[in-house]
C-alpha cells in the first residue's frame, strides 16, 4: 500500500527516554523494542484491539462514531519508547489527551454529501539511537444524512438504541465519585450522559475558558454518543465528545416539575420524563431498604458498593429513592445519617432527577436533593 505523505503536527509528543548511566546501549536489542512497540502504537480503536501498522486501509463511518486511542509513549522491558505522530493533513483528525501517555484522535468526517477521503497517521518511536516509522491508514465516509442536535423532548421516539445522537443541555445533578452518570436537561426534559469514566471524559474540553476540567453543576454540555436507552431511562453512552459550551440562544434552563401520588399510580403520565428535574413534597420514610433484587437489608450499604432502595411512602404509594453505588461511600454515609436524623412527623422534600428501572423511582446524587420538613 502506497504510504500518503506526511507533515509534522505540532503537537507532536515527546517522551522521556530511560536513562542507562554509561553502560553501552544494544542497539539490535532497541530496534526490536522499537518495532514492538510501533505495533502497539494505535492502542485501539474505539476500546477494542490495536491497530496493525502498514495494513489495510481501516475505513471508518461518521455515523459509527469511532475513535482512536494512540500512544505517546510505550515502557518495553523497562525502557521508555518515545513516539511522535504526524498525519497527511492538519484537518483530518482532532486530538483530546487522555493522560500523559496518550490521545484520543478524533477523525473529522466529510459532511453529508462529499465524497469519502483518505488520511492517516503515521507514528515514529525512538529509543537511544534505533527508530522506526508505521504508518496507519483510514478511508473516512460521511453521514447518511445530515447529522442535527436531538431535542431533549422527542429522542425517545425520534431515535433508536445505538443510534449517533448530538445532544445539549444544563448540567444539574451529577455522580461526580466516578462519574458513571450526569444528568443535564434542557427545560422540562432531560438525559442522562453515561459512562464519562470508560470513554474518558472524567475531564472534558472547556471551549470558553481553554483547558480541561470536571464537569459541574450549571456547566451547558454539548455531548456526541449513541442512545442508550436503559430499562425505561433515557441514556447517551459510548461517548465520543462531551465539551463545555456557551448557552446558545435557544436553550432552556432545567425547569422543575412538581409530582404528586397520581403521577406514581400510574407511570404513563411520567413516560418522556425519565431524567428531568422533578421535585417530590411530603414524602415519609417508611423504614424499609431495598437490596437491587428487591429484597428487604437493615440500611445502606455505606462502604460505597452496592445498589440500594429506599422506600418512602406517598400518600399511600410506595415511592423509591433509587441510590447506586456509583454515588460513593461519603454521600451513602451523608444519607444514612440524614434518615437515621428524621423524627416522628417530619417529611421529606427531594428535588433532583426522575430516575427509571422499569418503573420510575427518585435517582439520589446528593444529599442537597433532600430536605427535611417538619409538621
Amino acid at each position: 500500500m502506497k504510504k500518503i505523505t506526511t507533515m509534522l503536527l505540532s503537537f507532536l509528543a515527546v517522551g522521556a527516554l530511560a536513562g542507562c548511566g554509561t553502560e553501552e546501549r544494544d542497539p539490535v536489542a532497541d530496534q526490536q523494542t522499537v518495532d514492538t512497540v510501533l505495533t502497539l502504537a494505535i492502542a485501539s480503536l474505539n476500546g477494542t484491539q490495536p491497530l496493525t501498522p502498514d495494513g489495510e486501509a481501516v475505513k471508518l463511518y461518521a455515523d459509527d462514531g469511532k475513535t482512536i486511542t494512540i500512544a505517546n509513549s510505550w515502557v518495553r522491558d523497562g525502557e521508555t519508547v518515545a513516539i511522535s505522530w504526524a498525519t497527511n493533513s492538519a484537518t483530518a483528525f482532532t486530538f483530546e489527551d487522555i493522560d500523559e501517555n496518550s490521545q484520543r484522535a478524533i477523525p473529522v468526517y466529510p459532511a453529508f454529501g462529499e465524497a469519502a477521503k483518505g488520511v492517516s497517521l503515521t507514528a515514529t518511536a525512538t529509543l537511544g539511537e534505533a527508530s522506526g516509522t508505521a504508518t496507519f491508514v483510514f478511508y473516512l465516509y460521511p453521514p447518511a444524512e445530515v447529522f442535527t442536535r436531538s431535542d431533549l423532548a422527542t429522542i425517545r421516539t425520534d431515535k433508536k438504541a445505538k443510534d449517533r445522537v448530538w445532544v445539549e443541555g444544563f448540567v444539574y445533578a451529577l455522580m461526580e465519585n466516578d462519574w458513571n452518570m450526569v444528568f443535564i436537561a434542557d427545560g422540562q426534559f432531560g438525559i442522562v450522559l453515561y459512562h464519562l469514566d470508560s470513554s474518558g471524559h472524567q475531564t472534558v474540553n472547556d471551549t470558553i475558558n481553554g483547558g480541561k476540567r470536571a464537569l459541574e453543576v450549571g456547566d451547558y454540555v454539548k455531548a456526541i454518543g449513541k442512545y442508550s436507552p436503559y430499562n425505561g431511562l433515557a441514556e447517551v453512552g459510548y461517548l465520543e465528545t462531551v465539551e463545555i459550551i456557551a448557552v446558545p440562544d435557544y436553550a432552556t434552563e432545567p425547569s422543575t416539575k412538581l409530582l404528586t401520588e397520581t403521577d406514581f399510580l400510574s407511570a404513563t403520565g411520567l413516560l418522556g420524563r425519565d431524567a428531568a428535574k422533578v421535585k417530590v413534597e411530603g414524602l415519609v420514610f417508611n423504614g424499609k431498604y431495598l437490596d437491587k433484587d428487591g429484597l428487604v437489608v437493615e440500611g445502606l450499604d455505606t462502604t460505597g458498593a452496592a445498589h440500594r432502595d429506599v422506600v418512602f411512602m406517598l400518600g399511600e404509594t410506595e415511592v423509591k429513592l433509587n441510590i447506586s453505588y456509583h454515588v460513593g461511600s461519603a454521600k451513602q454515609i451523608a444519607l444514612q445519617s440524614f434518615l437515621n436524623g428524621l423524627t416522628a412527623g417530619q417529611t421529606v422534600t427531594f428535588e433532583g432527577p426522575l430516575g427509571w428501572y422499569n418503573t420510575p423511582n427518585l435517582a439520589y446524587t446528593d444529599i442537597s436533593q433532600l430536605t427535611a420538613v417538619s409538621a
